[in-house]
């Protein structure tokens, strides 16, 4: 039998949030990877593409991340079906916001939620001017992860979504250095790579490259983790 772990994961990714025109009464963003940022490589034909909408908080709720969850959890319970709302935070230009983040088709449902997510104290920022910026978004969901081989996982339900673990302790700025060099020193570049973690019931956090890849050769991705190493040598990390 496969090995399966479940558990809350963190995931932080580099985004570029913009306005979304979906409605006139809140501020609604969405992102999308760097324009341009397959430039260079004209013959892939499918190329990874993130595509989310965001909801910034207005209000300094008390435990946000929690009252989101128990929101949904609510929502779920009562018989409706289940949607993909997970609490965040993020940085702009603007200021720090927590967020929640969510499915494009999910966002009738989300409006339908905002009563109860008021009665729990949070409420969202109003429909305003906001400009297109490269932000770190970071968010937090439950994943299921079966093991295909030692050392990579895939997660259940979604296409295309790697968990590889990673032996270095890291933030995102360093994860993200050592992936850029990963990408222009060999061939494997048709992939987007967030910075995930998790948490054990001893508090120790163990961190994994999540990689998504529409084209992906599992055999291949032992390597990410071997160039991942190289790269780490050449900053002198390990």
């Amino acid at each position: 039998m496969k090995s399966v772990k479940s558990g809350m994961l963190c995931i932080a990714e580099e985004i570029q949030l913009s306005k979304s025109n979906l409605t006139d009464n809140y501020l609604v963003l969405e992102s999308n990877y760097h324009e341009g940022y397959y430039i260079n490589l004209p013959l892939e034909k499918n190329t990874p593409e993130e595509h989310h909408l965001f909801l910034l908080s207005q209000s300094n709720a008390f435990c946000f991340q929690d009252k989101v969850i128990r929101t949904i959890s609510s929502f779920e319970r009562e018989g409706a079906k289940r949607i993909h709302v997970y609490p965040g935070t993020v940085s702009t230009q603007g200021g720090s916001y927590n967020l929640i983040r969510f499915r494009p088709d999910e966002l009738d449902e989300v409006m339908n939620l905002l009563p109860h997510f008021k009665a729990r104290g949070i409420e969202f920022v109003k429909a305003k001017r906001f400009a297109k910026q490269s932000v770190v978004v970071q968010y937090k969901r439950m994943v299921n992860l079966e093991e295909l081989k030692q050392g990579i996982f895939v997660e259940k339900g979604s296409k295309h979504i790697y968990y590889l673990p990673m032996v270095l302790d890291m933030d995102f700025s360093i994860f993200k250095k050592l992936v850029i060099h990963v990408r222009n020193n060999c061939d494997y570049k048709h992939f987007e790579c967030s910075l995930a973690y998790s948490i054990d019931s001893e508090y120790k956090i163990q961190d994994y490259a999540k990689i998504y890849s529409p084209n992906c050769e599992t055999d291949r991705l032992k390597e990410f983790n071997d160039h991942f190493e190289k790269a780490a040598k050449h900053f002198h990390l390990i």
